[in-house]
C-alpha cells in the first residue's frame, strides 16, 4: 500500500502589516444589605476585542493550503452574576451564586472538521454560552 503524499501548510504575514489588538472592558458591581443578616449582589462584565488575530485560508478547497494572518476579527464578552449570603449564626451561613456569559466571534475555529475556517451557523457568528451550570455550548444563539 503505498503512503500518501505529505500536506503541506504555509503561514504568512500580510505585506502592509498588522494592527495592535485592542480591547475595551468594562465592570459594574452592586452589593446590597437586606436586613441585618442577608446581603445580595450583581456584577456585570463587558469585554470587546477589535483588530484581533486570525489565520485566513487563502486556498480553500485544496489540503493544507496557505493561511494569510489577518488582524480583522471581532469578539464579544458579557457576562452576569448575582449571589446573596444569609447568616444565621457566627458558624453558618448560605452563600449562593447564579452567572451566566455570553461570547461572540465573527472568527470562530472548528476542529472537529479538520478545517480553520470561519464556522457560521444559520449565517450568525458563532455563540458561547454558559448558564450557570458548568457546561456550556455553541450554537447559533443562547437560549
Amino acid at each position: 500500500m503505498p503512503l500518501p503524499s505529505p500536506v503541506v501548510s504555509r503561514f504568512a504575514l500580510p505585506l502592509g502589516g498588522l494592527q495592535q489588538p485592542r480591547f475595551t472592558i468594562s465592570s459594574a458591581g452592586w452589593q446590597q444589605k437586606i436586613n441585618r443578616n442577608t446581603l445580595i449582589g450583581i456584577e456585570l462584565l463587558a469585554r470587546n476585542g477589535y483588530h484581533q488575530f486570525a489565520y485566513v485560508n487563502q486556498q480553500p478547497a485544496q489540503p493544507g493550503g496557505i493561511f494569510l494572518l489577518r488582524d480583522h476579527r471581532k469578539d464579544r464578552y458579557r457576562s452576569a452574576a448575582l449571589s446573596a449570603r444569609h447568616v444565621f449564626s457566627e458558624t453558618t451561613e448560605v452563600y449562593a451564586a447564579y452567572f451566566r456569559s455570553l461570547a461572540r466571534s465573527d472568527e470562530v475555529l472548528n476542529p472537529a472538521l479538520g478545517s480553520i475556517s470561519p464556522v457560521h451557523w444559520l449565517g450568525m457568528p458563532a455563540t458561547a454560552c454558559s448558564h450557570g451550570t458548568g457546561r456550556s455550548h455553541t450554537s447559533g444563539a443562547c437560549g
